[in-house]
């Protein structure tokens, strides 16, 4: 993985085996102690819940990551990263990024970051942690200090646009170049991935007590990718004027069949509507199968991971029921009706 100092940078965990590596790396007293003795440090460590890497630098060991968490706090870790490089915090972001993609529960990261030498002042592991777990130490006053938090370094980018029923959230795949998911976030943030609860969190839409604040901020996320950019755009004039949203995105993952149902709702025009069986005939040329595939297809719609984009909004019941659909009923109407008169708009203009 390609880090900010332009050098192959790898996080690797570190196990009692790796007693006599982690040695070579942290022993500043001759002749060395031994490999037992480390052994029985390292075991020590994990027993109190410390987590420990080496640093691997152009496929060198180049320094040592201790990360836990001294107060339990869920979502949070504290890591002491020593390096024998210079400049240790160009590291801290690399080694913060590859540790919110092994804990996706992540959520902040404070790094205390130093060059060997001010942890040789401590020849004892348990020692140099005590006392760097003490946040009146002057050890810490002493170390680079950074704080990153996992919205912005994953790959993922997620963006909160406000409207009349919450947000509408939009995320990109790991390239940015395409969108991968859209969300209609509204309610307690419990009841969403830990994405979206992470990206709202940072994005300080959510109250103390985990509730969606409407209408809240509506800033871009720092570093905004151009296709964020441009969906907020497009969904924006989707919402004022009707506008056909002109977005990028990736196709869903799913069952051949799901997948069958999706291709079809795409191109169920802007202004129209189908219902769920005129749907399964679509989908299934075999009309006696086609006629017992209604839920089916309500079901795939249900799953789909880009209303909107992938229009299932405008899927309805024979009976001109308004069922479902993931974002709620309300939701689904209003989006109809915005469309149904933007056309009629349109015609009359015409």
């Amino acid at each position: 993985m390609a880090a900010n100092t332009n050098q192959e940078v790898q996080l690797e965990r570190c196990y009692l085996k790796d007693a006599a590596r982690y040695r070579t790396l942290v022993d500043v007293v001759r002749p060395w102690r031994s490999i037992r003795s480390w052994r029985e440090k390292l075991a020590n460590l994990s027993q109190r819940g410390i987590d420990v890497y080496f640093v691997v630098v152009e496929g060198i060991d180049r320094g040592i990551v201790r990360a836990f968490n001294p107060i339990e706090l869920p979502g949070w870790n504290i890591v002491l990263l020593s390096m024998s490089l210079s400049d240790t915090a160009k590291f801290a972001r690399e080694v913060s990024r590859q540790l919110f993609q092994a804990d996706c529960m992540l959520f902040r990261i404070d790094v205390y970051s130093s060059v060997c030498r001010i942890r040789q002042e401590r020849e004892d592991d348990a020692e140099f942690i005590d006392e760097c777990e003490d946040s009146s130490s002057p050890l810490l006053s002493r170390l680079e200090h950074s704080i990153y938090y996992s919205p912005e370094l994953d790959d993922r980018q997620v963006a909160f646009i406000p409207w009349e029923f919450g947000y509408i959230a939009i995320v990109t795949n790991a390239k940015r170049d395409k969108i991968e998911s859209v969300k209609f976030v509204r309610g307690h943030i419990e009841e969403y991935d830990v994405l979206i609860k992470k990206a709202a969190l940072y994005g300080k839409i959510v109250d103390d007590e985990g509730l969606v604040v409407p209408y809240g901020r509506n800033e871009p996320i720092k570093h905004e990718s151009d296709l964020l950019v441009k969906a907020r755009e497009e969904l924006a004039k989707y919402l004022q004027r009707g506008h056909i949203p002109d977005i990028e995105y990736e196709f869903p993952h799913g069952t051949p069949f799901q997948q069958r149902v999706w291709k079809e709702t795409e191109s169920i025009v802007f202004g129209s509507i189908a219902t769920y069986s005129e749907l399964a005939h679509r989908v299934e040329p075999d009309p006696v199968k086609a006629g017992r595939l209604a839920r089916a297809v309500g079901q795939a719609l249900s799953a789909n991971p880009l209303p909107i984009l992938i229009p299932c909004h405008r899927v309805i019941g024979a009976n001109r029921d308004l069922t479902g659909f993931s974002g709620g009923v309300d939701i689904k109407e209003y989006l109809l009706q915005k469309e149904l008169w933007k056309t009629e708009d349109s015609k009359s203009n015409g």
